[in-house]
């Protein structure tokens, strides 16, 4: 993806000269996420041989990596179908964000549930993602047309290569954009520059040359109010490695100072540091960057760096296990803009906002039109002007060399005033975040051994009485264990109890007062409300105690302040749909043996079988 990896500075560019086997070429470009290269090599490879199946997860990713989502979509799909995921077992993954970068939304989320559902273990990160993933699939179903007006910028402004990073100075654009140094016309970029330019009102496009350097890559140009300072990034490739670092220059009597390196505190050594921002946050001026730096919560992280030579993480309401990159503060609505390729979106990268008080709230997708199935990154806005801005896309309409949406182009918006739009968005990202919502049980409750399908116990109390045995559960599984065995699956469990249990029964608690928030709107809503069992009991009874499990939560909503809601299940506005799974979605790990107990009713992993997933809704204003 070549937009990308000159945004997020991530290139390796190598030619192996010596090479004559295609496949093996293809290969080496691939493992140098040189994508474009690949693709061309591999597909010579895959036309002498399509039955080579070693070519076809190598070529499907370079697809995704290149923005070729058509051909994508078609590899993934002959690669699971062949494999299973047995070798592949990410292959289903891709395919589902391959459906979602073409706006096959349905598709999309039900090739990333299927994922999920066959997913062994919940803990691990590419089970994390594919939820994310899901939700942004389930999100854009959603999410109405915002009062936007968005347009291309003219040519030269916008070329056939990557243009981004823009910058709206008090008379002039700036922005970065490639350069063909090689004097290639085409998408594969060995000798291809990142370099910044300045357009006038007029359009009249100049290069910042006292900034540009054929030994580097230049870009991500932003400036201090007054403009008498500006900040930018230098990076180039180290040992296979591309490291960015962060220069200034001032501007003394109408001449730019030399660029200086800035110090350890905003270029921590051996990490990419990029994508600067001036910023007065927190009566702090400083600057918002992104970096893989030490500290953070996953790849690229949001930090801020004081003047004085403070680092903050901006936390986990805004950085994740993924990249969060391009970050913009706008002091006057004291929000911050960024992008990010975790946090639930429509497409790739996706705009978030989050708005500051003291305190960090909760990251929002601005929505359609800003954000699209493709990726949209470097959002900002003039400090005189929220409502106006930039940003940059490979959406569809962006000018190519060969492939639709591989290249960025800078666009620029004009936002209404606020409308009930924003409010129904918002709203749906709250309830759509919490989702999919689990809710916990003990070992055949409520009601043991009934053949009930149906329940008068309410969610609460079955939540009560099984969070109030969270420490016969640690002393039953943890009794046979001894030392650091044993202090460390104390601490797993009861982190059980407060991250999984008490958090889903929080979480449930405001789901409801957001369900009754979209009544108020009038809205029509449909949950899907899916029970799950241990395998400790024969198929049939499980069923069954899927069945009383739902009956519970929906007492629980049937209850919720006094019956409330009732008004509105009745007249079907709100609708459920009942899934009772009993074991037949249980781990092959999870002990159906019911004389060892510590592992069939005591473990985490039988615990976490005992569930009610709030799963997906469907939502119209």
């Amino acid at each position: 993806m070549k937009f990308l990896r000159f945004l997020t500075f991530i290139l390796l560019p190598h030619l192996l000269l010596a090479q004559t086997d295609v496949k093996q070429e293809g290969f080496y470009y691939y493992q140098n996420q040189d994508y474009f290269n690949a693709v061309y090599f591999l597909e010579m490879a895959f036309d002498k041989d399509s039955s080579d199946t070693k070519i076809w997860y190598p070529l499907a990713q370079s697809y995704t990596k290149t923005n070729q989502h058509k051909k994508s979509v078609s590899l993934y799909q002959k690669l699971w179908n062949f494999d299973q995921g047995l070798n592949y077992p990410q292959a289903q993954y891709w395919l589902g964000l391959s459906y979602k970068n073409l706006e096959d939304y349905d598709n999309a989320s039900a090739s990333l549930r299927e994922f999920i559902n066959g997913y062994i273990d919940p803990q691990d990160s590419w089970y994390g993602k594919a939820v994310a993933q899901l939700k942004g699939a389930e999100l854009a179903k959603l999410l109405s047309l915002q009062d936007v007006e968005i347009s291309s910028m003219a040519q030269p402004i916008n070329s056939k290569e990557s243009d981004f990073g823009p910058f709206p100075g008090d008379s002039i654009l700036y922005f970065s954009s490639l350069v063909k140094s090689d004097g290639r016309n085409t998408e594969e970029y060995l000798g291809h520059h990142a370099k910044i330019y300045k357009a006038t009102k007029t359009n009249k496009v100049s290069e910042f040359r006292f900034l540009n350097s054929n030994d580097f890559h230049v870009g991500n140009i932003s400036f201090n109010p007054d403009e008498s300072q500006l900040f930018f990034t230098k990076c180039k490739s180290v040992d296979a490695k591309m490291i960015c670092q962060i220069y200034t220059a001032f501007l003394k009597n109408d001449v730019w100072s030399a660029p200086q390196l800035m110090g350890s505190a905003f270029n921590s050594p051996n990490f990419n540091n990029t994508h600067p921002q001036w910023a007065l946050w927190n009566d702090v001026e400083g600057l918002f960057i992104s970096s893989d730096r030490s500290g953070g919560f996953g790849e690229l992280d949001i930090w801020f760096i004081s003047f004085e030579n403070q680092s903050y993480n901006l936390g986990p309401s805004i950085n994740t296990q993924g990249n969060e990159v391009t970050p913009f503060y706008h002091s006057t609505e004291q929000k911050i803009y960024f992008s990010s390729d975790f946090h639930p979106s429509i497409g790739g990268y996706d705009v978030f906002e989050n708005q500051w008080d003291k305190r960090w709230s909760q990251t929002k997708n601005v929505g359609i039109p800003l954000n699209s199935s493709h990726n949209d990154l470097y959002y900002i806005s003039s400090l005189k002007d929220p409502l106006s801005g930039y940003l940059s896309s490979n959406r569809i309409g962006s000018l190519y060399i060969e492939n639709e949406s591989c290249c960025n182009d800078i666009y620029q918006f004009k936002k209404s005033d606020y409308c009930i739009c924003q409010t129904q968005d918002s709203l749906v990202q709250e309830m759509q975040l919490l989702l999919p919502l689990q809710l916990y049980f003990h070992n055949d409750e409520p009601n043991p051994k009934s053949l009930d399908s149906i329940t008068e116990i309410s969610y609460g109390d079955s939540y009560d009485s099984f969070y109030n045995l969270k420490n016969l559960y640690v002393q039953k599984f943890t009794s046979p264990l001894n030392g650091k065995l044993k202090s460390q699956s104390e601490r797993k469990m009861k982190t059980f109890f407060e991250q999984k249990v008490r958090a889903g029964y929080n979480q449930l608690g405001l789901f409801a007062q957001q369900l009754l928030e979209a009544m108020k709107l009038e809205a029509t809503m449909e949950l899907n409300l899916i029970g799950f069992a241990s395998p400790l009991n024969d198929t049939q009874y499980n069923r069954i105690l899927s069945k009383r499990r739902i009956s519970s939560v929906l007492n629980y909503l049937s209850d919720f302040e006094n019956g409330v809601l009732l008004p509105y299940f009745e007249n079907g506005q709100l609708k459920i749909n009942e899934l009772p799974m009993g074991e037949s979605k249980a781990s092959l790990e999870v002990s159906d043996n019911p004389n060892d107990r510590r592992q069939s009713v005591y473990s985490i992993n039988a615990a976490t079988e005992r569930r009610i997933d709030i799963q997906s809704i469907s939502i119209e204003f």
